[in-house]
């Protein structure tokens, strides 16, 4: 049977454990739920540098991609983060998933929103253009809120697990079969 309620809690201050009201710190922010279909959150993992067992180095950037609902993660090398390489990422992941999510939420970043003179944000023509003929609405977070988008920044710290591979593998194509073996394993 557990202790008592005062019991923990003198027990705890005799230990030097705080209890009680929490430490000052960073805000809390709560669990933001979406409904099956209703979200996919995506990013880049930018700059990932690694050497397959011959020394030979890579250098390369990967497409994260998060499901609101499911959490499940899609993780695809990408060349360079061109806007030619964003669609492509974009239509593989359509492909990968066998459907459309409603909403396709990210950041600023440089293939899908330009920032005017005037401070405004407006999305790129062909993305918009791919996202209407797609089915979904791309949605762009608020400025320096990485929260927003917190489950596919998530996502990227299910990448580090890449680095298990470092001088494992042989050419892109045994780099890209690691990066599916961290994907199969995420979910």
């Amino acid at each position: 049977e557990p202790p008592a309620y005062n019991t923990l809690t003198k027990w705890m201050r005799r230990n030097g454990i705080e209890c009680g009201r929490p430490p000052e710190g960073p805000e809390p922010h709560p669990r933001f739920e979406t409904a099956p279909g209703e979200q996919l959150q995506f990013d880049w993992k930018e700059g990932v540098t690694m050497h397959d067992r011959s020394g030979r180095g890579y250098r390369f950037d990967v497409y994260t991609s998060t499901l609101g609902w499911s959490r499940m993660h899609y993780f695809v090398r990408s060349p360079t983060r061109t806007r030619d390489d964003l669609l492509a990422c974009m239509a593989d992941n359509i492909r990968w998933l066998g459907g459309v999510p409603r909403q396709w939420l990210t950041d600023n970043m440089s293939a899908v929103a330009t920032l005017g003179g005037d401070g405004r944000r407006s999305r790129d023509g062909r993305v918009a253009a791919f996202a209407r003929e797609a089915g979904f609405e791309l949605a762009l977070c608020r400025a320096r809120t990485p929260q927003t988008k917190g489950k596919d920044e998530s996502a990227n710290r299910f990448l580090s697990r890449l680095r298990a591979y470092e001088g494992d593998f042989e050419g892109w194509e045994g780099l890209d079969r690691a990066i599916a073996r961290v994907r199969a394993r995420s979910d």
